[in-house]
């Protein structure tokens, strides 16, 4: 299987396998926008398998833009296994290609506006929490153009500021979420986004028609290198780690990831709550990439290459090979244990009867 190193092949490929499967497929355009190369932007849905009275399953890629390579190539190894063998009939499989089209194509995490997509759905928009300890920090990481001097600068900053706070406060500064800042690190907005409205509308209307809604959104980052980790967002635990293998004996699928942030406005969870009083249940599956430390400084130059990049071009290149390595890494060996992950996942999750025993 070829790997996409650009939104527009990794669409192609994955409308090319929804059309091999026979999916029904829709598409919604985000207007007014084009990608790194002029390209159309997009969400894409593909669809197998009955269209209601069973239970669902909901398959999200590229919340977190750059993170969709990976995503996207998880779902269409998955359609392509649909179209050798055969749709599934006892659930309804319903999969978003490339939910944040706009930071997919240009390599970074914010959509069009810098609004971290999961940390964006909320009940109340009036009532928006606060993250004291980012309003703390963005000083920090709001700083002249990017360089490695500055980069340097802001780990001895952020490292003071651990000293005296904890580390798990510096990583809800920084990862939990906040309203204030638009140009700044995990920007949740301050209004629903126009990815999560289509996301919601999707989600409302399968949970409308469908006995049951199972979500999983896929992410890269938080899991040891070539490995996974299953991040369960509703009550239904146990039900969410038993569908996603976590519980067959797979010592490559982990459950849970300590020292992560206090995260506000996730999207799975979100989505899983407004299916009420249906059962729902929502995880996120983490493949594993580099360390938390590669993480967070990616991040950071993701960041500065959006409002602060330097003023070479050379130097903005390589940086932005960074950010796009540490979120998919370049690695065959890399890229062979995400296919290995990926047909455990479909062996699993969309074997008979999972999601129907998940949601009982």
């Amino acid at each position: 299987m070829s790997f996409p190193e650009s939104y527009g092949a990794a669409r192609a490929s994955f409308l090319a396998a929804a059309a091999g499967a026979q999916a029904r497929i829709e598409t919604h355009v985000l207007v007014d926008r084009r990608g790194r190369d002029g390209e159309e932007l997009a969400i894409d849905v593909a669809r197998v398998g009955p269209a209601r009275d069973v239970p669902a399953l909901l398959v999200i890629s590229g919340l977190h833009g750059v993170e969709g390579f990976a995503g996207s190539v998880v779902q269409t190894r998955w359609l392509r296994r649909i179209a050798a063998s055969a749709p599934p009939r006892d659930h309804g499989l319903v999969l978003v290609h490339a939910a944040n089209p706009y930071g997919f194509s240009w390599s970074t995490r914010g959509d069009e506006n810098n609004v971290d997509l999961n940390r964006n759905l909320h009940a109340d928009y009036a009532g928006l929490p606060t993250n004291d300890g980012y309003d703390a920090i963005h000083p920090i990481l709001a700083t002249p153009a990017w360089s490695p001097e500055v980069l340097a600068r802001q780990d001895a900053a952020l490292a003071a500021y651990a000293e005296t706070h904890g580390a798990q406060a510096l990583t809800t500064a920084l990862f939990g979420g906040q309203h204030r800042h638009a140009d700044g690190l995990g920007f949740g907005g301050r209004a629903r986004s126009w990815s999560v409205g289509v996301l919601v509308a999707l989600a409302d209307a399968i949970a409308a028609t469908h006995r049951g809604l199972a979500i999983l959104d896929l992410h890269t980052g938080v899991a040891r290198y070539g490995e996974a980790v299953v991040l369960p967002f509703s009550d239904m635990r146990n039900d969410a780690a038993r569908l996603l293998l976590t519980a067959r004996g797979d010592a490559r699928f982990s459950l849970g990831a300590a020292g992560l942030a206090r995260m506000t406005g996730i999207v799975a969870a979100g989505l899983a709550q407004r299916a009420a009083p249906s059962p729902a249940l929502a995880a996120v599956l983490e493949f594993g990439t580099v360390d938390r430390v590669a993480i967070r400084r990616a991040l950071r130059i993701d960041l500065a290459l959006r409002f602060r990049p330097p003023s070479d071009a050379g130097e903005e290149a390589r940086a932005r090979r960074e950010v796009l390595a540490a979120f998919y890494p370049p690695d065959p060996g890399w890229r062979g244990a995400l296919l290995s992950l990926a047909d455990a996942l479909i062996e699993g999750a969309g074997a008979p009867g999972a999601v129907v025993a998940a949601l009982a």
